[in-house]
């Protein structure tokens, strides 16, 4: 039943960002916002357009946390995730990071703990399920 949904739903979120890609924390997404906005700031002598486009990279990555910070933290092996609208089950847990595997394609990814960020892949954003499929 699930493979049925799951064909029709699929999608992948634009979620590209130019400047903060593979970053696993908000706090190590901050620095590097305050150092891009140094060196780029219209009123230090950047470019306004480049500002433009990291204020907007930072929205979008400030918006992954707000979403999903600390959701992780209970998660063990054999949970539900859903990454990019795909269920996914955890085959690994360790202290920053879990593994999910695809229902659908069998591929596998690891995530940021704090995040649920993909570690390799930025694109890729885990959310929890509220209620374990299996239960019932």
């Amino acid at each position: 039943m699930f493979d049925i949904v799951l064909h029709c739903c699929i999608f992948v979120r634009d979620i590209s960002m130019e400047y903060f890609k593979n970053i696993s924390s908000y706090h190590e997404g901050r620095l590097i916002y305050r150092r891009l906005a140094r060196l780029n700031h219209p009123d230090l002598g950047g470019n306004s357009e480049i500002m433009k486009r990291i204020n907007i990279d930072f929205e979008r990555f400030k918006m992954q946390f707000e979403t999903t910070s600390g959701k992780f933290v209970n998660i063990r092996t054999g949970d539900f995730v859903m990454v990019n609208n795909s269920l996914c089950i955890v085959i690994r847990v360790s202290k920053d990071t879990f593994t999910a595997r695809s229902n659908y394609t069998n591929r596998q990814a690891t995530f940021s703990s704090i995040s649920g960020i993909c570690l390799s892949n930025s694109k890729f954003q885990a959310s929890p399920i509220k209620e374990n499929i299996n239960a019932g």
